[in-house]
C-alpha cells in the first residue's frame, strides 16, 4: 500500500512539470511524509528518492518492485548503524575520519547553494 501511495505521488509530481510551485510544495510535503519507523527514526519518502537516483540510471523508469526494495534496505542500514553505535564502533578512527569529511562536504554544499 505504502508503495502504490508512493508511485502515485511520483507519477503525479511527473506530470506537474510546468507548475513550478506546486512542485516545490509536493517535494517538501515528500520530505516529511514517513514510510517507516526504525527505533524512533523516522524513514521518509525524501530518503527513498534520494537512495533511487543514486541507483537507478538517469531516464529509468523505478518499478515499485525497486522502490520497497529500496525502503527495505534503507531500514535494514538503518537497523546496521544502532547496532554499530550500540556497540561502540561510531568511536573508530576511520569511521570518524570519513564522518568528519562528509560534513565538511555537507558544510561546502551548503555554502555554494547560496551563489547558484
Amino acid at each position: 500500500m505504502i508503495l502504490f501511495v508512493f508511485l502515485v505521488f511520483t507519477a503525479t509530481l511527473a506530470s506537474c512539470g510546468d507548475k513550478r510551485g506546486a512542485n516545490q510544495k509536493a517535494d517538501a510535503d515528500s520530505q516529511v511524509k514517513v514510510l517507516a519507523t526504525v527505533n524512533d527514526v523516522p524513514i521518509t519518502e525524501y530518503d527513498v528518492q534520494q537512495s533511487l537516483k543514486r541507483s537507478v540510471g538517469h531516464g529509468e523508469e523505478v518499478n515499485p518492485e525497486a522502490a520497497q526494495n529500496v525502503l527495505q534496505a534503507i531500514v535494514r542500514d538503518e537497523l546496521i548503524y544502532q547496532k554499530s553505535v550500540e556497540l561502540g564502533l561510531d568511536k573508530d578512527q576511520a569511521y570518524l575520519k570519513k564522518l568528519k569529511e562528509a560534513e565538511a562536504q555537507l558544510r561546502a554544499a551548503q555554502r555554494r547553494e547560496f551563489y547558484i
